[in-house]
């Protein structure tokens, strides 16, 4: 195996997924935050959808990591056993 690229792939698909992780996250934690915010400062109107991120390049880029990272892997452990 070509361990650099393969160690390469290994952290794109790892990145990849953390981000996935760390945006559905921020978007299950963010409402609850603004909810206790609100309710400490009462004043206006608490929405849930106000406190919605919208991730979705994130998602994109996090989506690419993981797919080129497994692409790469697979070439890198095909390209090995034909060199054998």
């Amino acid at each position: 195996m070509k361990k650099s690229g393969f160690i390469g792939s290994v952290i794109s698909v790892f990145l990849g997924a953390l981000m996935i992780a760390g945006t559905s996250f921020i978007n299950e934690i963010m409402p609850k935050i603004g909810y206790l915010t609100f309710q400490k400062s009462s004043s206006g109107s608490y929405t849930a959808s106000d406190y919605a991120m919208n991730f979705t390049s994130t998602n994109i880029i996090a989506v690419s990591l993981i797919i080129g990272g497994l692409v790469f892997g697979a070439y890198c452990f095909i390209s090995d056993k034909r060199s054998k």
